[in-house]
């Protein structure tokens, strides 16, 4: 008698076990998905003829405080704080170059957001980080000649000029 309960309560207890990570998991698997799908919503409503950016915007918040290392949604805030003309926007970049700091896009994008704050010493950052392959761009000369022009170094700016 004694050896069956000590087989129901052992069986019991792995069901419970077994149910609370079940559990977790299909909650975590559920955040996966909703965010994925608020980041997807998002890009819909700034995509219409008629762009909705309040919309998008609620849509990103939400999607980011289910993942706020989702870098795709991180850029859309950057998009959205700079077409507002948001100092919000360098925050944002700042944090999509911390996600994915191999990406020569990303830190252009950052370079660029920091020149229109007047940011000199973020842009320069910025295109200090760039791999030797994006140093070959035109786009790293073009943006690098507008910091350096920026920071009053004239020859500097020239010459990536002219290599860009």
């Amino acid at each position: 008698m004694k050896i069956k309960v000590q087989k129901i309560l052992l069986i019991s207890l792995v069901l419970v076990i077994v149910l609370l990570g079940g559990g977790y998991a299909g909650y975590r698997g559920y955040k996966s998905v909703r965010q994925a799908r608020l980041v997807k919503q998002a890009k819909e409503y700034l995509t219409k003829s008629d762009p909705e950016p309040r919309k998008a915007l609620l849509c990103l918040q939400r999607a980011l405080r289910y993942n706020n290392r989702d870098v795709e949604a991180c850029r859309m805030m950057a998009q959205l704080a700079e077409a507002g003309r948001s100092p919000a926007a360098l925050v944002w970049r700042s944090r999509v170059v911390e996600l994915s700091p191999d990406s020569t896009d990303d830190r252009l994008a950052l370079a660029q957001t920091a020149m229109a704050a007047r940011d000199y010493v973020s842009a320069t950052n910025a295109l200090e980080g760039v791999n030797a392959a994006g140093k070959k761009t035109a786009a790293f000369h073009n943006i690098a000649g507008a910091v350096a022009a920026a920071a009053n170094q004239g020859a500097q700016a020239e010459a990536h000029f002219l290599e860009a």
